[in-house]
């Protein structure tokens, strides 16, 4: 009897040491699994909302969505994450054993798949090193952002605009 093997591709590699340690010196302040906010000069988030939800708009807009709705927005996230992929490197940010590992996507197809099924795999951490940028997912359809410098957000902020989200600091 034939049996055949399924594999599941995944979508981050483990980076070379030179690779990972460039981006250790870049981002010092994830080296702590506890890295908070207080981290970085600067965050903002990326967000379906055009404003910072008070607590009735947040059970209206986030715990009563309807699929339709749903899809809309994911389509957003989704143009927002294709529009990274094709303008800036992205690295995967994890923690093992209380330590930063960065991950190289192993192809843009398998990084929008894995960052388009937040909801079922998770959330991701990711850095753009060419921004300066952590960029966190988060489920309620506001996302983190922190940043070194705001110099440096000119490219990043187009591909938000361009995707038809927010930037809200």
């Amino acid at each position: 009897m034939l049996q055949l093997e399924l594999r599941v591709m995944r979508t981050f590699k483990v980076m070379n040491l030179k690779e990972s340690e460039k981006l250790h010196n870049q981002f010092p302040q994830l080296k702590n699994k506890d890295c908070d906010l207080e981290d970085f000069p600067f965050n903002a988030r990326v967000c379906i909302f055009d404003h910072f939800l008070n607590y009735n708009e947040a059970i209206e807009l986030i715990d009563n969505v309807s699929k339709v709705e749903r899809i809309q927005r994911d389509l957003r996230w989704s143009k927002l994450y294709q529009l990274i992929i094709q303008e800036f490197d992205v690295y995967m940010v994890k923690y093992r054993g209380g330590k930063v590992i960065f991950k190289a996507p192993r192809s843009p197809e398998l990084l929008q798949q894995r960052l388009d099924n937040m909801d079922d795999a998770g959330h991701v951490d990711f850095v753009i090193p060419a921004l300066g940028i952590w960029y966190q997912q988060y489920y309620d359809d506001t996302h983190l952002v922190c940043y070194s410098d705001e110099q440096n957000l000119v490219p990043f902020l187009k591909v938000v605009n361009l995707s038809g989200l927010f930037w809200l600091k």
